[in-house]
């Protein structure tokens, strides 16, 4: 993956013209070479095959959500490109969806230009990016299920306290760099973390670790003290506006 928009290619949809285009020209003078700008991806089909360069497919939602079936279609025409989900408001159940789809970013347009861009130069570089409105929803799906505590959740599958740590970062969408950042830690270190938690929960990817912490209502708090940088700040940072798994 690239370190910036320099030489990624992007299809983008939009049914707004004016909005189409004027993303279109923000791409072109952000490094981005956009090959498609329509109104819709119903001709994909037509579309050249896949020269293996990186891309970034861009749907751009009103209102509503993509079509799910579609945006199936296009990733297996397209295997190694990236999809981003551009939406009007935040939906948990619609971001969840959109993961579970293949979605590598989900952005929710009231922020900055410039913060849009660096949310989809984050998904060229592999990082996942998700609302920072998932954060402050975590609290409030964790509040109202039953907790697990820590003694049953260490029951065959237990977690170091560093693991602890870099998971409670994870489920809040930072990416690697940033949970490197406040934990003090390498960012191969932490990566070495991550797989530990996949492994040891049975999951596949960082989306379904946060999907799993909502899921079994995982009480963080209760571990609150013992976490160095974070329950109070954690919530707050990330890529302007955005957070990136």
């Amino acid at each position: 993956m690239l370190s910036n928009g320099a030489n990624s290619s992007v299809f983008l949809q939009c049914g707004n013209s004016i909005c189409r285009e004027g993303m279109r020209l923000l791409l072109k003078d952000e490094g981005f070479d956009v090959l498609i700008s329509q109104e819709n991806f119903d001709n994909f089909r037509e579309w050249p095959g896949d020269s293996g360069s990186s891309l970034l497919i861009i749907f751009d939602v009103e209102g509503g959500a993509p079509s799910y079936p579609q945006m199936g279609a296009i990733q297996a025409k397209y295997p190694r490109a990236c999809i981003v989900i551009l939406a009007d408001r935040f939906d948990y159940s619609q971001v969840m969806l959109a993961f579970e789809a293949g979605a590598h970013g989900y952005v929710i347009k009231d922020i900055p230009c410039r913060s849009l861009m660096e949310s989809l130069r984050l998904v060229a570089m592999g990082e996942k990016v998700m609302p920072s409105a998932l954060a402050g929803f975590l609290p409030g799906k964790l509040s109202g299920r039953s907790e697990v505590s820590l003694g049953e959740f260490n029951c065959g599958r237990a977690l170091s306290d560093r693991e602890l740590e870099t998971f409670q970062h994870m489920s809040w969408g930072e990416p690697n760099k940033v949970i490197a950042h406040k934990l003090g830690i390498s960012e191969a270190t932490v990566k070495v973390h991550v797989k530990a938690i996949l492994r040891k929960l049975h999951l596949r990817n960082r989306t379904q670790a946060v999907a799993w912490a909502l899921n079994v209502g995982f009480d963080f708090a209760a571990r609150a003290n013992g976490i160095t940088s974070g329950a109070a700040s954690g919530f707050g940072g990330g890529a302007h506006g955005q957070k990136a798994a």
